[in-house]
C-alpha cells in the first residue's frame, strides 16, 4: 500500500521543501524591518508572476497535507504510512476504498501530484 516510489516521492519532495522555503523567505521578507534586521533584506520579493506561481504551488501544498493527514487518521496509520502487519488487510482495504474514492473525483494526473502514497497494491501483491 504504502511503499514509496521513489522517484515520484523525491520529485514531490523536493518541490514541497522549495515551496515552504520560498513561504518563509517571503514572509521573513515582509517583515525585514519589523523584525529590526540590519539592511536590506537579501530574499527579493517575487513579481506578480511569480508571486502566483508560488500561491498556486503553496495552495496545492497545501491541500496534499490536508489529504495526507485525513488519509492517516482515517486508517489510523503513522504519517510515513506504515501499517502493522496485523491490520494490514483492513487497512489495505480502506485504502483501496478512499482511493478510488478520490481517483473517481480527480483526473489521475492530479491525484498523483497530490496522493501521498503510492497507489494501493493488489491481494496478489501483499
Amino acid at each position: 500500500m504504502m511503499s514509496p516510489d521513489s522517484s515520484n516521492i523525491a520529485t514531490g519532495h523536493i518541490e514541497m521543501v522549495l515551496a515552504i522555503l520560498r513561504q518563509i523567505l517571503m514572509d521573513l521578507a515582509k517583515r525585514w524591518e519589523q523584525l529590526g534586521l540590519p539592511g536590506p533584506c537579501p530574499y527579493p520579493l517575487p513579481i506578480s508572476e511569480e508571486l502566483v506561481t508560488h500561491n498556486e504551488e503553496y495552495k496545492a501544498l497545501e491541500h496534499a497535507q490536508k489529504l495526507k493527514k485525513f488519509v492517516t487518521r482515517r486508517l489510523n496509520t503513522a504519517s510515513d504510512g506504515w501499517v502493522p502487519t496485523d491490520v494490514w488487510k483492513e487497512t489495505n482495504e480502506g485504502y483501496k476504498k478512499l482511493y478510488d474514492h478520490f481517483s473517481q473525483n480527480m483526473s489521475e494526473e492530479d491525484l498523483r501530484q497530490i496522493w501521498p502514497f503510492d497507489k494501493p497494491c493488489s491481494d496478489s501483491q501483499v
